[in-house]
């Protein structure tokens, strides 16, 4: 039977009653002081794209306990065995990042503007530059560049701000076009601390007219550990079985599924 993983846990990790992909019970397969987090899969069941979200599911109700190591969707191993043997080279690099994200869990955020609201902020800032007359299509181009360098400074004062609540932080992923959020950042957050992220994120939408600051969390540290396959390069155990994300992406980092 196949072993479905969803990620890793200390090993005294105790699964509560969540169903995960295919609506299939998660187990914990205890080795080397790690907790593989599986389900049991029929050989010849074909997972599709609708079943990400329970695979989050899955991963979030063993964050609420405690760590989590998450692995990206679709990664299966033939059988426990194999599973188990192809983890072992790993463990003790395993165990270091469970112990390095033991108290802290992602929040991602996203900002989004309201063009008109940015075109007026930077039109404010330098009236005599953008003066109407002359060529529209020059001064189209002008505007345009001006609010891409307005959106830029506004991400880094955002990214600023909420460092200052975080151990660590990382681009999610960078807009390849103007209708995208201008900032899709992931930061990694004690878990203390994450009330003060929430009422940050709030603050910095209220104080600008126009910009929408957005979280989604707690997560696992999907943009702080490797996704890949466990063993991908050393053996051929553990693979991806379901449809892949396009090339270049990480379907955890895209945000494809809402997060």
């Amino acid at each position: 039977m196949t072993c479905y993983l969803y990620g890793f846990a200390p090993g005294t990790t105790s699964v509560p009653d969540v169903r995960g992909v295919a609506g299939l019970p998660v187990r914990v397969v205890a080795t080397d002081d790690l907790g593989l987090l599986v389900s049991d899969l029929d050989d010849d069941l074909v997972l599709d794209e609708s079943e990400a979200p329970h695979h989050l599911d899955a991963l979030l109700a063993v964050l609420d306990r405690g760590p989590v190591l998450p692995v990206a969707f679709g990664t299966l191993a033939p059988d426990e065995p194999s599973l188990i043997a192809d983890v072992s080279a790993q463990a003790p690099a395993l165990r270091r990042e469970l112990e390095r994200l033991a108290e802290v869990v992602e929040i991602d955020v996203t900002a989004v503007d309201d063009e008109a609201s940015a075109v007026a902020a930077v039109v404010a800032g330098a009236p005599d530059r953008f003066r109407p007359g002359g060529d529209p299509l020059v001064l189209g181009e002008r505007v345009a560049a001006a609010v891409m360098q307005h959106r830029g400074r506004v991400a880094d004062d955002i990214v600023l701000r909420l460092r200052e609540l975080s151990v660590e932080d990382t681009a999610r992923k960078y807009a390849s076009n103007p209708e995208e959020p201008f900032l899709q950042w992931a930061f990694l957050v004690p878990r203390e601390a994450v009330g003060k992220f929430d009422d940050a994120v709030a603050e910095l939408t209220q104080r600008t007219p126009g910009l929408v600051v957005q979280s989604v969390g707690p997560l696992p540290p999907f943009s702080f550990v490797s996704t890949g396959a466990v063993g991908a390069e050393s053996s051929s155990a553990v693979q991806q079985g379901a449809a892949p994300a396009p090339e270049g992406s990480d379907p955890f980092r895209s945000g494809k599924w809402g997060w």
